[in-house]
């Protein structure tokens, strides 16, 4: 174990955790991961909300979508044919649990140098609700842009709210890769 801090850990957590969590959801798709500045030039319309919050911090996960580009992902995510329906609530569900994933693997990887961590459930809002972000006194931020062949499907940020001053210092295993802990439905 190393002591780091967490806005250094965060990007190679958060990096580490979405490879993780799309694996999991389906090992077939052409996908890939690239870093942007920030998400104001994109053209997406809503954003699932969800936190991971500490005795010292709250950290923000961002699922930023456009409807028909989510649509298509998750389409190809459950071996749905293009031009077969997908109802909207059927893709926020699937977009629901994505981002539980997502953020169980880091909640995880986090757990192992804090203790007491909460994570709070989904929650879609419009694309508005982003940008009070910048109210917030954010330490550290990252966002990915997620493409499936070739093309954006959806974006992703994180951004880290503490509660403190200073830096928070957690310890990491960089020996140890995340493991997603693949739940298992009965």
């Amino acid at each position: 174990m190393v002591m780091r801090n967490l806005s250094d850990a965060l990007k190679n957590i958060f990096d580490d955790s979405i490879s993780l969590a799309i694996n999991d959801i389906q090992k077939e798709i052409k996908w890939s991961k690239s870093e942007i500045h920030d998400i104001k030039n994109t053209k997406t319309e809503k954003a699932v909300f969800l936190t991971i919050s500490g005795h010292q911090f709250r950290l923000f996960v961002i699922i930023h979508y456009i409807d028909t580009e989510m649509a298509s992902f998750v389409k190809q995510c459950l071996g749905i044919k293009a031009n077969d329906a997908l109802t909207e609530q059927d893709s926020i569900d699937y977009i629901y649990e994505f981002g539980n994933s997502l953020c169980g693997i880091i909640k995880r990887e986090l757990g192992n140098g804090i203790r007491a961590l909460g994570m709070s459930t989904p929650n879609l809002l419009h694309r508005q609700s982003v940008d009070l972000m910048e109210s917030f006194n954010i330490t550290a931020q990252g966002f990915r842009k997620i493409d499936v062949a070739a093309k954006a499907a959806f974006y992703l940020s994180f951004h880290l709210v503490p509660d403190v001053k200073e830096d928070i210092q957690i310890e990491i295993n960089e020996h140890a890769s995340v493991d997603s802990g693949e739940l298992e439905l009965f």
